[in-house]
């Protein structure tokens, strides 16, 4: 056995003597080179504590109580800065979950990994840069001399994980730490990210440490797991121990909540004679200022010419990749944003209103986002957020206001506890639940779920749908739900859209489109859903090769449109006219 890496009795907790909380408690494991250990659990579980704790970037205000790191038979509790400086790096490396708040903004990509490997090493610029751009190649980033002299902001998602995993592969570590490394991605990034781990992973031989919530990640890449509740150790064993004989119930838990793809209970078709919400021929463009001299006009078409309908007490899937517009299409209906074509709400036109009968009609239509903590104001009560719109609509009295919040907030499983509390006093999840409070404060007749689930725990995510669900056979809610996981989209919808690049290329039941999928595109999102199963580990190597398709381009003074679609397949790029 290959140990690298021995983590024994580990205590970690905040506060000191009788105000002492701990916060993971008797952590036990061991690395093995070229393996794969990934720790398991939800927010909250103490997982990424202990990485930190390994890589000593543990916050000031949190200490480890006992036990010890063993790497290269030494403690790694007991390195001084120095000594934890020339560790970081050389020999153990991380990859943070959120790659933009770990990137310079101020720095370009390229730079950043030069900055990295001069670090470490001893070595020229003109040295570095030619490594840097090589380890650009080995990570699979196309055009890497482009990339190499943009920022992070000019980038994808997909491709800013890249740059860090550049970084973090940089000198060759022993251990690698990827801390949530595809929270939020795509599925089909998603799934181009885990296969470079594995072919990285196994071309340096390095022993990969995988911290996660997704059991569906944990199925694509464990040797070992092990499973973590609020800082303790609920299970530990082989991947294969794990998932076919849980011990705890808590694992169970866990597996039972993952979508699963193929599994979900189809809805039944939704019949009536007239759409609640008809959308014709919508479409968004956004103007590109190409140079400070240039005298031609130029617009990415990120929306062009989709057509859909919602009946009442209906959920329509709109599913797709980050840039295809649908997130677009959701502020587009909302007018958050100008559009041309037509948006009708119970046959009443939308396009082209403003002030209050704009915001009249609003009460009819509501809007649920991603991240709930950016959309709720952390200045204002939860008492207050809620009332905001039954005030502006004078739905209730300001003397029955407060009642009537409180009934809100049982109505979507909070309780009277929560009326004076601030959004930072509560979880992801709790947050979420006050996001869908606010949104039917109104009683609108339709909500618009922008990618409300997508950062979820797997537990929560369960419970944040069946509310939406329960919610919809209660109150005959329309939902226009957006997300790029047709797992999730299997659970809810009755009917599902397929957007790329601002078009809906396909269009059905549920069922049809989950079990027969026509469009290769749609395929390649089906092929892309990482599964909570053994044996379930699939090629992904279709999809690691990248084709990273741009909105169409149009001279927008011209007579007749110019298209133009640049397709990057690796570092070649090929235009269409």
């Amino acid at each position: 056995m290959d140990k690298l890496l021995s983590v024994e009795g580990l205590h970690i907790g905040v506060g000191k003597k009788d105000k002492y909380i701990e916060i993971v408690t008797d952590l036990n494991f061991t690395l093995e080179k070229g393996k794969t250990l990934c720790i398991a659990g939800e927010s909250g579980s103490g997982k990424s504590l202990s990485s930190l704790a390994i890589m000593g970037l543990l916050p000031k205000a949190v200490n480890v109580s006992k036990g010890t790191i063993n790497f290269n038979n030494k403690d790694l509790l007991k390195y001084s800065e120095k000594q934890m400086q020339q560790t970081r790096g050389q020999d153990i490396a991380m990859i943070f979950q959120e790659p933009m708040t770990s990137l310079n903004p101020l720095m370009t990509n390229g730079y950043q990994l030069i900055e990295a490997i001069r670090a470490n090493q001893i070595c020229s610029v003109s040295e570095a840069k030619h490594k840097a751009l090589q380890i650009f190649d080995a990570v699979k980033i196309p055009q890497a001399a482009k990339r190499f002299n943009q920022y992070p902001h000019e980038i994808s998602g997909g491709m800013r994980q890249r740059v860090m995993i550049a970084i973090a592969l940089s000198c060759n570590p022993k251990i690698l730490i990827a801390d949530e490394p595809t929270t939020a991605l795509d599925v089909t990034i998603q799934a181009q990210i885990l296969t470079l781990l594995r072919e990285l992973q196994q071309d340096f031989n390095t022993g990969l440490l995988m911290i996660t919530h997704d059991m569906g990640v944990v199925a694509e890449m464990a040797d070992d797991v092990i499973v973590m509740n609020r800082g303790i150790v609920e299970e530990t064993g082989s991947l294969t121990k794990v998932f076919s004989l849980p011990d705890s119930k808590y694992t169970q838990k866990l597996l039972n909540s993952v979508p699963k793809l193929g599994e979900a209970q189809h809805l039944k078709k939704i019949e009536h004679q007239e759409p609640l919400l008809e959308v014709k021929d919508l479409s968004v463009r956004f103007p590109v200022k190409k140079s400070f001299l240039s005298r031609i006009n130029y617009e990415v078409r990120a929306v062009s010419n989709i057509n859909f309908n919602i009946m009442p007490g209906e959920t329509l899937g709109l599913v797709g990749e980050s840039g295809c517009g649908k997130s677009t299409t959701g502020k587009a209906i909302m007018n958050l944003i100008d559009f041309e074509g037509s948006v009708k709400l119970e046959q009443s036109e939308m396009n082209g209103l403003s002030g209050a009968t704009l915001r009249n009609k609003r009460k009819d239509i509501q809007m649920i986002f991603q991240d709930p903590y950016a959309s709720l104001n952390s200045r204002k009560r939860i008492v207050d957020l809620i009332a905001e719109p039954l005030l502006l609509h004078k739905i209730v009295t300001k003397h029955k206001v407060r009642q009537r919040v409180s009934e809100l907030l049982i109505q979507v499983g909070l309780d009277d506890s929560a009326l004076d509390r601030y959004p930072h006093q509560f979880s992801g999840g709790q947050r979420q639940r006050i996001s869908i409070a606010r949104a039917i404060a109104s009683a609108p007749k339709i909500i618009i779920a922008d990618e409300s689930v997508s950062a979820l725990d797997v537990t929560v995510q369960a419970q944040i749908l069946a509310l939406l669900h329960d919610l919809q056979k209660t109150l005959g809610i329309s939902y226009l739900f957006i997300s790029h996981d047709m797992a999730v989209i299997e659970q809810i919808c009755h009917r599902v859209a397929v957007m790329d690049c601002g078009k809906i290329v396909e269009m059905g039941p549920t069922e049809q489109v989950v079990q027969n999928p026509r469009h290769s595109y749609t395929q390649r999102l089906m092929q892309a859903v990482p599964i909570a199963k053994l044996n379930s580990r699939r090629d992904f190597k279709s999809l690691l090769d990248i084709h990273e398709l741009v909105n169409p381009i149009y001279l927008s003074n011209a007579k007749e449109e110019l298209v133009r679609y640049q397709i990057f397949n690796g570092n070649h790029q090929v235009a269409i006219n």
